[in-house]
């Protein structure tokens, strides 16, 4: 089953009262907006198939085929028929918190965002979880410590956002980008520029500096709808 879900085009949606997979019925790579709604193939999964909660933050398929989904009562991983609640804190343990983002390194392991820190779960223990290769990092403490976002760039460096900071770790440390604001995107273009959206506003990195964009949010309320 694991070879059939990596081989199948799957456009995956994340929603407040379920997980929903969509696969196309024909081999398309994308959907194709000509098609009607019924050539697909359509599948809700709550609770009562396994999902260890219905509200759903994020969602990731890593390299070796499984989907990984983020939710408010910590992380499945589904292999195209079976959901396996991944207890990166041990079985029995402390509630494994809320999950609120996800991302694959370059070296293939999963990093994952929680409302209590960061969990790196290294690559070798992905297709049949061990705790042990588990790794626990702290940014900051209190809300600093609640990850919102996680990004690789193209330069192999983690920009992790948190609920009250953006922090970049390269592999030993974290240093702070941006203090004392929350932060809800991270995206990178194609000259390299970091693009934050903070609760201050959109702020574009260059490398060297903080270049803040104060009216953009402005602009783009004041624009006719459908543009």
């Amino acid at each position: 089953m694991l070879a059939m879900f990596k081989k199948v085009s799957l456009v995956v949606a994340a929603v407040r009262l379920s997980f929903v997979i969509t696969i196309p019925t024909t081999s398309a790579r994308a959907v194709d907006p000509k098609q009607p709604a019924s050539s697909y193939l359509r599948n809700t999964f709550t609770v009562e198939d396994g999902l260890s909660s219905n509200v759903v933050n994020a969602i990731l398929q890593t390299r070796n085929g499984f989907l990984w989904i983020g939710t408010d009562a910590g992380l499945n991983r589904f292999n195209g028929r079976h959901f396996t609640p991944i207890y990166f804190r041990g079985p029995g343990s402390t509630p494994q918190g809320i999950v609120s983002t996800l991302a694959e390194g370059p070296d293939g392991d999963l990093w994952i965002g929680t409302s209590a820190g960061l969990v790196r779960i290294a690559r070798p223990a992905l297709d049949g979880f061990d705790r042990s290769l588990s790794t626990f990092y702290h940014p900051g403490a209190g809300i600093s410590d609640e990850i919102t976002r996680l990004y690789f760039s193209r330069d192999g460096a983690l920009w992790v956002g948190t609920g009250a900071g953006l922090y970049r770790f390269a592999g030993k440390r974290f240093d702070t980008v941006i203090p004392l604001v929350s932060i809800s995107q991270i995206e990178e273009n194609a000259d390299g520029h970091m693009l934050i959206i903070t609760s201050r506003g959109f702020i574009e990195l260059d490398g060297s500096r903080i270049v803040e964009h104060p009216g953009l949010s402005d602009q783009l309320e004041s624009l006719p709808h459908g543009i």
